[in-house]
């Protein structure tokens, strides 16, 4: 038997209320002000031009004494402080009255970054001698039991398995199929939820 979704009706003709469609005044807007550098040191964040526009109630930048989050690991600013790891890494918040003041007074926002060297993909991530995105790696409080930063690296956890022999059991198979794979964050969003999202195969030929 079909399951019938109740709120299916409302979602294809258009009239389901989402966050975004509710309106509740005095309420305010918010839009990030984001860095343009994919890896760097944050040495100052200018906002006096944003400040001054109409309707900006706030801004607000990073600063050590805001709590980090994360998954695994406190490894995430909730803005940027002191570094910045990503190019689109939030720097900075504005506070209006609208969202169209908001964005404006965002694009006010200029920053003092002294540019690091990048990584731009796993396999240069992992390479000895890699640019270093979390130095602090092994300081940063765990928000599950079993993980396993490796200091020095770029590698926040890593985990062996081992089951079986695969050995004597490849040395059985009539054809053993070799196959390198590459994941790369070429055709979605950076915030695709898992890591096969953008995964593609690539083969030696």
């Amino acid at each position: 038997m079909a399951t019938v979704r109740l709120d299916a009706p409302l979602k294809v003709s258009g009239q389901a209320q989402y966050t975004a469609d509710i309106d509740a005044p005095p309420q305010l807007y918010a839009a990030y002000a984001v860095a343009g550098v994919g890896h760097g040191v944050l040495h100052a964040v200018h906002t006096h031009e944003a400040e001054c526009l109409d309707g900006v109630r706030a801004v607000i930048c990073g600063r050590a004494s805001l709590p980090l989050t994360g998954i695994l690991l406190e490894d995430r600013p909730i803005l940027a402080t002191g570094r910045v790891r990503y190019a689109g890494e939030p720097i900075a918040l504005v506070v209006a009255d609208t969202q169209q003041q908001a964005e404006a007074a965002a694009l006010l926002i200029t920053a003092d970054i002294t540019p690091l060297p990048v990584v731009n993909a796993l396999d240069e991530a992992l390479r000895a001698g890699a640019a270093l995105l979390h130095p602090e790696l092994a300081g940063y409080a765990k928000l599950v039991e079993d993980v396993y930063p490796q200091s020095g690296t770029n590698i926040a956890s890593s985990y062996r398995i081992s089951k079986g022999d695969s050995s004597t059991a490849f040395s059985q198979c009539v054809v053993v199929v070799s196959i390198p794979t590459t994941c790369r964050n070429q055709t979605t969003s950076r915030w695709s939820h898992a890591a096969l999202a953008p995964c593609f195969l690539q083969t030696a030929g």
